[in-house]
Order: structure tokens, then sequence, then C-alpha cells
């Protein structure tokens, strides 16, 4: 049982990295993304930083979902062999 509530807060986790992907994605040049890349506020960001963060973005969106749906299929197992 408590296997499928860490299952629960990893689908959760999964849930947030690709919230995250997504702010990156539509938003390439926020305060997140400067915080995170360590650039000033002073600095402008060219096209080609942009679409590398854009891609980035992607990449997480990519790796959230597979992080959730792996979580997912593991507490239907789980649910399935130990529920009801």
């Amino acid at each position: 049982m408590f296997a499928i509530f860490i299952g629960a807060f990893v689908i959760l986790f999964g849930l947030l990295i690709i919230l995250f992907g997504f702010h990156v994605f539509k938003k390439p040049d926020s305060d997140w993304v400067r915080i995170i890349r360590r650039i000033p506020d002073d600095v402008v960001q060219d096209d080609l930083d942009l679409k590398i963060n854009k891609f980035r973005g992607i990449v997480t969106i990519i790796l959230g979902a597979i992080i959730t749906l792996m979580s997912i299929s593991r507490v239907i197992s789980l649910y399935m062999e130990y529920g009801s």
C-alpha cells in the first residue's frame, strides 16, 4: 500500500516537470530560466538562445511524460496485484 502512495507522489512529480517544461517552452526568456542558467537581467538573449531554451522545454516535457506514464503503469500493476 505504501508503494502506491509513493507512485502517486511520483505521478505528481512528473506532472510538475511537465508543467515546468510547458512554462519554459512558452516563455523561454522568463525569470526562472535566467535564474537557472545564471543570466543577468541586463543581458539580452539572441534568437539561438531562445530556440535552445524552447528545445530544452520540449525535452523536459518528454521526460516528464515518460516519468508520469511509467509511474501510472507501476501504480496500476501494484493495484492489480495487491488491491481490492
